[in-house]
């Protein structure tokens, strides 16, 4: 799995505070946490909420 951080996260802060690698121990699972520059991050989140698709709708 790949766990993206937020806009003011870092990924070792996310990491540490997301249960993800507890579950991936338990479960036999991958989780990758790749750091991203706040800008990159946060122009991406913008351009999901533009484009209708954040947050995500509940079906």
């Amino acid at each position: 799995m790949v766990a993206l951080h937020g806009c003011t996260q870092t990924a070792a802060a996310y990491e540490h505070g997301s249960g993800w690698s507890r579950l991936a121990d338990e479960y036999g699972f991958v989780v990758l946490y790749p750091q991203q520059t706040r800008s990159e991050q946060c122009q991406y989140m913008i351009q999901l909420v533009r484009a209708g698709r954040y947050p995500p709708r509940r079906r």
